[in-house]
């Protein structure tokens, strides 16, 4: 089972209100929660003088940044998911009539029967969600500019069926009226946020028992998730030990 669907329950019972986006990069949060938590456990004795039952709460934190880990691959997969047998096909259909309809605007450009700059424009297109627009928008100028229409291999038909291929794919890609993102990335993203704040609620005990342990300087021991001037600090301190020896 894959580990943040062991935390899954507890980071579902969270209010959407309590969430917390999570701004640093996965690698800066795992450094300064490993920081925090080695520090930590290196006094555990110290804790265990103070709390006779005291639990160290290392063991929970790599099982939340294990799993926050994996919250993020998923949501990236999502991103990258590739489109479904149907729509791919609907794609490539719509692919296609672009390639037959930018050659012949392409011509029609250098014969000045169309703009040039309406022809540069079409061709920076890039895409399947481009190309659909694009044939869209070439039917158009074959309608705003009637010297095209004796150069035209295809009949007015033809133009309308390329027209509705490319409004179809859009509604399946992009439907109206919703976000680009979908609903299976919204809720990996969500899932991210979720077990995130998970980390963050786990990392305040690391840093109320830090301040117990290192007063004043419980900053230094237990960073801040996002800081970057403590992983800087931390690293002069390495530079500038003595070698053993």
């Amino acid at each position: 089972m894959k580990t943040y669907e062991v935390v899954r329950q507890e980071a579902e019972a969270l209010s959407k209100e309590q969430l917390r986006s999570m701004k640093s990069n996965l690698e800066l949060v795992r450094v300064n929660a490993l920081r925090g938590v080695a520090s930590i456990d290196k006094r555990e004795d110290d804790l265990k003088a103070i709390f006779k039952k005291y639990q160290s709460p290392s063991p929970k934190m790599l099982t939340l940044l294990e799993a926050l880990a994996e919250a993020i691959l998923s949501t990236s997969l999502e991103r990258k998911r590739p489109l479904e047998q149907g729509t791919r096909l609907k794609a490539r259909a719509v692919y296609a009539d672009r390639d037959v309809l930018l050659g012949q605007l392409v011509t029609w450009g250098k014969l000045g029967l169309v703009p040039a700059n309406a022809v540069a424009v079409i061709k920076e297109g890039k895409g399947y969600i481009d190309a659909a627009k694009d044939v869209i928008a070439i039917v158009d100028i074959t309608r705003s500019f009637p010297a095209t229409r004796t150069m035209m291999v295809h009949t007015r038909e033809e133009l309308e069926q390329m027209v509705a291929r490319a409004k179809a794919f859009l509604a399946v890609v992009k439907p109206t009226g919703s976000r680009s993102t979908n609903d299976a990335l919204i809720a990996a993203s969500e899932t991210v946020s979720r077990v995130y704040t998970l980390v963050c609620r786990q990392h305040e005990e690391l840093w109320r028992l830090g301040a117990l342990l290192y007063g004043r300087d419980v900053d230094f021991y237990v960073p801040a998730l996002g800081s970057r001037e403590v992983t800087r600090a931390h690293a002069a301190r390495e530079d500038a030990s003595p070698e053993p020896g």
